[in-house]
């Protein structure tokens, strides 16, 4: 509990509001007189604020208002550890009326109605003045008053303050309530119901009620209903076809001339899609971003490739296990480590772990001819001695492993392939091999793979320019852009739907790509190393190739870190970002149209992050993924159901066989009429399936999904609030590193009763 340090007397202030009726009807002007005095009664200079707000919001959330505690409480925990309870009895939820008198009809209704500061003169008082929202509801009045106190032996240099709340209601005799959504799809048909309420209303006093409605150019009228006393009446609106703003107006008559007006506004969108939306860039000076329409847009700027290849270097220095792919290549991470991060203060593990494990030598890997085992106990790997050849030719004795390969070069016996693998090893050990090397780039029937050795071969030997031509022309014919990324598939693998042999061809030739790319200093080389550098390519023994396209883009690399300066309203702001760091800034639409980009040094990646409507048809990048979803009421699929009921919602993600890593987002977009229930344990539901979304905005619902067995669906639950016929849009499956996405179920029509 909360317990004032000091005297109490010396702290707190009496504050008075008191309003000049004690009831109001919509619209009214309200006058408050504020009063502040000391504990004995003298009045005091302070400075006031006051907020009104619907009482309505506080039943979803209570707020506990004590001002002078927060200054001079001393906090205490009550020694309770933990609470349990089985479920959490449903309960009324008070919404404002939001009814009217008169014939002009009532459409101001508002959450928050004021919210001002007033400064108490010598004698204590001040006033303030507003006017109602025409929310039939009992408003809130939260006030805080500070104030310094005088200067005396028991307080010196210290605040006095005081707070509390007061409840300003506003009625009406007679007045009619509208259940109506916010927002709808083109195509929706909602049913709009409409009941009187009040004091003057008699239990069997019949009540007429006359709609119209008014949208894009257009007016219609809905005709009149009768009911009884508090019972509902009902319209079915017109298929909504236009989008736009509309305004529903009802109009209520009861005996004795009684009358009330209503007018609600909705809005008819096209879509409730809604994209978290990746753009990337690599920063240049006049650079021109698009961001959100409405809300922040988010810029992260960082060390485009050291970060990325940092990133791969700390996950394989930690690599484990017997085979000398992963031993090996984790003393070399760890070794390019030191060269990013000289300086141990910079922390990482080059700081924290030796280069080598002292139970480690290369040697033992190396066989009698020379070649080089993935085993200590194993035979010679062709494929693996050019590619270590390459990598780390010192830890090995290079004679005998030039010898080795060169024995399979001038072999007889040996494959085309087998022989380019050999002379790609000898051009990475610098022997005299180019005239060969030349002689194979002329054949017409290149593998992609023999043509890539040959590509490192040459460019190991400092041929850049003879193979760049040549380079483009193979990412032009094998090169797949996903997202950000690019990949490069075989030709025998397009199209083949890609089985988990068919994903690894895929990661080993793009892995080899970004070596090359990494050597000719290509822009491709990062996107290609984004696409190969993952668990997968991990998995799959590339560990030489990823070593490779780190060792060969750092030396293409300034040894300064990267810098850039970017103004906004004419006001420059330099930024200079090492390894690993990121700088990160919210803009609103306005400040990001204004953003210019004035000097960039280094390669500096920009991610650009925001929400959209755009992309809603576009196709979605998972060959073979699919997202399906069930509407379940009472354990039985159906798409349709009554007001009222809880609806289950069963997502099911297939990510298809080419899914990338990392996690994905499942996003679902609920019809208008059901509302997203996100606690269904409080209404006493028991599922040990259900799902917790992420975030819920309006109709559109978003969960974490996690490739794997252990999450095949994703369960939640919404209530049927509103009868009519809806559009469910379709969900989708987004890839949060890339942005795309990946999958995309099917549009479904519902239907409330």
């Amino acid at each position: 509990m909360p317990g004032l340090v000091g005297s109490e007397m010396f702290v707190r202030v009496r504050v008075t509001v008191t309003p000049d009726r004690p009831e109001y009807r919509p619209g009214d002007r309200v006058v408050l007189d504020v009063a502040v005095a000391d504990a004995q009664g003298r009045p005091v200079a302070a400075t006031v604020n006051l907020n009104l707000v619907d009482e309505a919001l506080y039943a979803l959330r209570d707020q506990n208002v004590d001002f002078l505690g927060s200054l001079y409480g001393d906090w205490m925990p009550s020694g309770v550890l933990f609470t349990r309870s089985s479920h959490k009895v449903p309960q009324h939820v008070p919404v404002a009326e939001q009814g009217g008198d008169g014939p002009g009809g009532r459409h101001d209704f508002r959450d928050m109605a004021f919210f001002a500061t007033v400064t108490t003169g010598p004698d204590g008082r001040a006033r303030a003045e507003f006017r109602l929202p025409d929310n039939l509801t009992t408003w809130r009045l939260t006030y805080h008053a500070v104030a310094e106190a005088d200067p005396g032996p028991a307080l010196r240099h210290a605040l006095q303050a005081a707070s509390g709340t007061l409840g300003i209601p506003v009625r009406l005799p007679f007045f009619a309530e509208v259940v109506l959504g916010e927002t709808y799809l083109v195509g929706d048909q909602p049913v709009v119901t409409a009941r009187a309420y009040g004091t003057a209303l008699g239990t069997g006093d019949r009540v007429t009620f006359a709609a119209t409605l008014t949208g894009p150019g257009s007016r219609q009228d809905l005709g009149e209903a009768t009911a009884t006393g508090h019972e509902p009446v009902a319209w079915t609106l017109p298929r909504l076809q236009q989008s736009g703003t509309y305004a529903l107006r009802v109009e209520a008559r009861g005996p004795g001339g009684l009358a009330d007006a209503l007018e609600r506004r909705f809005t008819v969108q096209e879509t409730f899609y809604l994209q978290d939306r990746l753009d990337f860039h690599l920063l240049t000076p006049g650079l021109r971003i698009q961001g959100a329409e409405e809300g922040i847009t988010t810029l992260t700027f960082a060390d485009a490739r050291r970060s990325q290849y940092l990133a791969v270097l700390e996950r394989l220095a930690w690599a484990w296990g017997h085979r000398l792919e992963r031993r090996l290549g984790a003393a070399v991470a760890r070794s390019l480590m030191e060269s990013l991060l000289p300086d141990p203060a910079a922390g990482g593990l080059a700081a924290a772990w030796p280069a080598d494990p002292p139970d480690f030598s290369p040697l033992r890997y190396q066989t009698p001819e020379g070649g080089i085992a993935p085993l200590p106990y194993a035979e010679a790997d062709l494929a693996l001695s050019a590619r270590l050849a390459d990598l780390a030719a010192d830890r090995f004795d290079r004679v005998a492993l030039a010898q080795y390969l060169g024995s399979v070069a001038a072999a007889e016996d040996r494959s085309r392939r087998e022989v380019i693998t050999a002379l790609y090893g000898l051009a990475a050990l610098g022997e005299p091999v180019l005239l060969r090397i030349e002689a194979f780039l002329a054949a017409p029937d290149l593998s992609l793979d023999e043509e890539l050795d040959l590509m490192l071969a040459a460019t190991a030997l400092g041929h850049d320019e003879g193979v760049r031509a040549r380079f483009h022309q193979l990412l032009k014919k094998h090169g797949e852009a996903v997202g950000p990324y690019l990949r490069v598939r075989p030709e025998e693998q397009a199209g083949a739907g890609g089985s988990a042999g068919n994903e690894k061809a895929v990661l080993a030739a793009t892995a080899r790509a970004a070596v090359v790319a990494a050597r000719l200093g290509e822009p491709s080389a990062l996107p290609l190393f984004q696409y190969a550098a993952t668990e997968k390519a991990e998995a799959a023994l590339l560990h030489p190739e990823l070593l490779l396209a780190v060792r060969d883009g750092l030396a293409q690399l300034p040894s300064a870190p990267v810098s850039f300066t970017y103004a906004l309203d004419g006001q420059p702001v330099r930024r200079e970002l090492r390894p690993g760091e990121i700088f990160r800034v919210a803009l609103t639409p306005d400040q990001w149209r204004r953003l210019e980009v004035r000097e960039v040094t280094g390669e500096v990646g920009l991610t650009v992050s925001y929400l959209t409507r755009e992309g809603a048809g576009a196709a979605p990048a998972g060959a073979g993924a699919s997202v399906t979803r069930e509407f379940q009421v009472g354990g039985r699929a159906t798409l349709e159901w009554s007001a009222g009921d809880l609806v289950r919602i069963v997502l099911r993600p297939n990510l298809g066989p080419e899914a990338l890593e990392g996690p994905y987002e499942v996003t679902d977009y609920l019809p208008a009429g059901l509302r997203p229930v996100v606690r269904p344990y409080h209404r006493g539901v028991q599922d040990p399936r259900a799902n917790y979304p992420v975030e819920v905005m309006g109709q559109r619902v978003t969960f974490f999904y996690w490739p794997g067995a252990y999450q095949r669906e994703i369960v939640y639950y919404s209530r049927a609030v509103s009868p009519g016929t809806y559009t469910a849009e379709a969900p989708e499956v987004r890839h949060t590193g890339t942005g795309l996405t990946w999958a995309r179920g099917q549009r479904q029509e519902v239907r409330l009763r």
